[in-house]
């Protein structure tokens, strides 16, 4: 989806209401932690896509996960 804003002040709503949402600060947390899981590797690390979606990159190939249960499925 692509959206053009007709004003800065309704983009800067749009993106406060994101933000402020539970999901995003869900999200900022579980990511938090799946770093601190991930740190022993070099080549793995998790990263929040432009929706908020929980993503894990591991040599070349992007995975998502919804909570920390499923990234450690994914690592076996």
């Amino acid at each position: 989806m692509i959206l053009r804003f007709t004003t800065w002040r309704h983009r800067t709503m749009v993106y406060r209401a994101r933000k402020n949402s539970g999901k995003y600060k869900r999200g900022s947390e579980m990511l938090e932690k799946a770093n601190k899981l991930l740190e022993s590797s070099e080549t793995s690390f998790a990263f929040a896509d432009i929706n908020c979606n929980l993503c894990w990159f591991n040599c070349g190939t992007y995975k998502y996960f919804e909570n920390l249960e499923d990234l450690k499925f994914k690592l076996k």
